[in-house]
Formats: C-alpha cells, sequence, structure tokens
C-alpha cells in the first residue's frame, strides 16, 4: 500500500511481513546504510506461530517488550541485545519495563553461556520488582525467580535451583510459564538422579501442554528430551530413543533450522548411540545432520561449530579427522559476533586433551590456559570446573617439565 503527498511515497507492512534481502550497502553521499528488501512468502506460518507463542508467554508486555523477545526467540542475539539496551538508555530509571529489560538480557547471556552475566541482570530485575511489586506472589516475580533458578541449574548447584522454581511456582503466574518452571525442576530431577519424579512430572506437564498447542512447541520439546534423559538414566534406550527423536522431529517442522532445540536433540541422540556402543551411527547420524546445516546455513553458523565438536569427539585415538573438527569448530565460534563462552570453553579442553594424549605438552597448556580464562569469566570463583581446569594444567605442567628433563 503506498500513501503519501504527491511525489512520496510511504510502503506501510504489518508485524509478521516477511521480506528477504538483496543486498546492504553504504550511501557515502547521505551517510546512511541502505538495505535492499523483497517481500517474500517464505517462513512465513513459521513466523507467525513463533509471533503468536510469544504473545501466549508474555501476555502482560507491551509490543515494544514483544518485539525484542521475538528477536532473541528466533536467534538474532546480536539485534536483540542492540535492541535491549536501546532501551535500556530510553526508559526512565522508574519505568514499569525496566526489569522485564533486565531479564530478558539475562536471557540472552543464557543462551551464550554467559552465566555470571546473567545471574547480574537476573539479579537486578528481582530488586527491582521487589521494590515495586505491592504483591509478593506477583506473577512478575515468577520469572525472575524461574530465570534465577535457570542459572543455578546450568552451574549445577540443583539444590538452590530447586528453592528458587519452587519459589517461583508460589507466585501467581499462567499456565505456559508454570509448565516451564514445572519442566525445569524435572530436568534438575533428572540431574539429581530421581528418574521416576522426573517422570511422573514430565508425563502431567507433557497432558497439559497438550490443551494449549500450537503455543507451546518449544516446551513440548523439551519435555520430550527431559523424558528421554530419564529413561537413558533408567538404561532403557529404546524408549529414550523414541522421545529424542519426537522432539528432534518437532524442532525441524517448527522451528528455524539450526536451533538450539534442533542441536540439543541431535547431541543427545547421538550421546545415546555411543552409550548403546553403536559409534559407527553416531558418526553417521551427525554426518547426516551436519551436512543438511551446511546445505542450509552459512559455514561459520554457530550450530555448525557445535555439530563438530560433536562429531570430533566421535573419533577415536590417532585420527587426525578428531583435531580438524575441533580446529573449525574453534574458527567459528571465535569468529562468531556473539561469543559462546561454555562451548568455546569445552571446545578449548577437548584440543588440551587431545595434544596431552600425544605429548605435545605445550599446546595442551596453551588451550587449557585459554579456556580456563572463560571458565573463569562465567563460573563462580570456588566452581568445581575452575577447579578441574587448574588441577590438568597443573598435571600437565609436570609432564612437560619431566619430559625437558
Amino acid at each position: 500500500m503506498f500513501t503519501g503527498k504527491k511525489g512520496e511515497e510511504e510502503i506501510l507492512f504489518d508485524i509478521g511481513s516477511v521480506f528477504k534481502i538483496e543486498g546492504i550497502y553504504f550511501d557515502e553521499d547521505f551517510n546512511i546504510w541502505i538495505i535492499k528488501m523483497k517481500a517474500t512468502d517464505e517462513r512465513t506460518d513459521q513466523i507467525r506461530e513463533q509471533l503468536k507463542s510469544t504473545r501466549q508467554k508474555f501476555k502482560t508486555g507491551n509490543i515494544n517488550m514483544l518485539f525484542g523477545r521475538l528477536l532473541l526467540d528466533m536467534g538474532h542475539y546480536s539485534k536483540a541485545e542492540a535492541y535491549f539496551q536501546l532501551m535500556l538508555q530510553v526508559l526512565p530509571n522508574d519505568h514499569d519495563d525496566l526489569p522485564l529489560v533486565y531479564d530478558h538480557i539475562g536471557d540472552l547471556h543464557m543462551r551464550i553461556t554467559n552465566w555470571n552475566e546473567a545471574f547480574r541482570n537476573f539479579n537486578r530485575s528481582y530488586e527491582l520488582k521487589k521494590n515495586s511489586a505491592t504483591d509478593c506472589n506477583h506473577p512478575c516475580l515468577a520469572i525472575s525467580l524461574n530465570n534465577i533458578g535457570n542459572y543455578f541449574s546450568a552451574i549445577n548447584k540443583f539444590d538452590e535451583a530447586l528453592e528458587f522454581y519452587r519459589k517461583a511456582l508460589k507466585c501467581k503466574n499462567n499456565q505456559v510459564n508454570n509448565a516451564i518452571t514445572y519442566l525445569n525442576i524435572s530436568s534438575v530431577y533428572v540431574k539429581k538422579g530421581n528418574y521416576v519424579e522426573a517422570l511422573d512430572l514430565c508425563t502431567e506437564i507433557r497432558d497439559q501442554l497438550q490443551q494449549i498447542k500450537p503455543n507451546s512447541i518449544v516446551e513440548t520439546i523439551y519435555c520430550q528430551c527431559i523424558i528421554g534423559d530419564a529413561y537413558v538414566n533408567k538404561r532403557e534406550f529404546n524408549d529414550a530413543e523414541g522421545f529424542y527423536l519426537t522432539g528432534l522431529l518437532l524442532a525441524k517442522k517448527h522451528l528455524p533450522i539450526g536451533n538450539l532445540h534442533q542441536i540439543n536433540c541431535t547431541k543427545l541422540l547421538v550421546e545415546l548411540y555411543v552409550k548403546q556402543d553403536d559409534i559407527q551411527r553416531a558418526l553417521n547420524f551427525c554426518c547426516e545432520e551436519l551436512s543438511i546445516y551446511s546445505q542450509y546455513l552459512p559455514i561459520d553458523h554457530p550450530s555448525i561449530a557445535h555439530l563438530l565438536i560433536v562429531k570430533g569427539k566421535l573419533y577415536r585415538d590417532n585420527n587426525p579427522e578428531q583435531i580438524q573438527c575441533y580446529e573449525k569448530a574453534l574458527y567459528i565460534l571465535e569468529k562468531n559476533i556473539h561469543y559462546e563462552y561454555e562451548s568455546t570453553a569445552n571446545c578449548l579442553m577437548l584440543m588440551g586433551q587431545y595434544y596431552d594424549c600425544r605429548e605435545m605438552y605445550e599446546k595442551s597448556i596453551d588451550n587449557y590456559r585459554r579456556a580456563i580464562e572463560i571458565q573463569i569469566k562465567i563460573y563462580p570463583a570456588d566452581h568445581a570446573i575452575l577447579l578441574k581446569t587448574q588441577n590438568l594444567i597443573q598435571l600437565v605442567e609436570i609432564k612437560y617439565a619431566n619430559n625437558i628433563n
């Protein structure tokens, strides 16, 4: 639709309109970036479904918050971060949306596994909400409490995570957000070895999610994976595979290719096949998924790096393809605009292990030291992972000294 005065044209379109970028260039005369776009119907159903799901989860939020959340859920982290940082600059210090902005920034840092920065933003949000809330069980508090629980779960402090999840459930909240918190509790139950409790709770929540479709695809995938995890730990591998595959198919059907949930399902299936001592099946499956990603994603997409790390771990000793996978993955992760802290550190740790086994101690020490520099940024100072890496460095340094002598 074209409107405006004579000689002027203005194109109006709705939120949810989809465009394909055909070119981006800088106009030096006007000192502006120009983006040439073409309207397209590609992925419109997927985007509308994502928007509908986001609206369902954040009914109380305004359209400005919804837009930023949509960017976040679709994996556009740089755009989402720029958007929320802009909101921090323009919103007054006493604005009602300010705590939610911190919640979303914290969520972004959780996704790139910068745990400490996520925790800082979640706490900032919670303190602001507590100071303004007239009801100690207000729904907005539940979001922050659940987020803080996610932080503690990520750093393997499970008792603390459960404490915050249970506090979140005491708050008034909508059905979807309560289901998410219950799923988070189920995930912790699995990690603590309470498989029966996890399965019972997940089964109950899965039935609830089926009643609120199609707005619960991500939660349903998450639920499938938790149930699969419980069955894996019970060594009921066939049942586990069924749940993982269902989660993977849902992710492929409803979410953008290379999304975190698809990656997670793929990793879980590979690990399952390894537990069944079927390394070749694990390798074939990983290579098939990697081939699909390579067709549809840029060569430097972080999802490809994740699968390269998975693939590298499947090779046995003395196979040069192992270190090639790690090096390619590290290159992608370090090149990416949004640094993925944990994945990068894990890749460096695997490279350190590779060189240690081959008595290439200098390279091993270098990679372990680079890994711990990242780990120090994202974990508490007394975390077990830091202690483990420090011990590894000391052991390799002793080997290196003995080798010289």
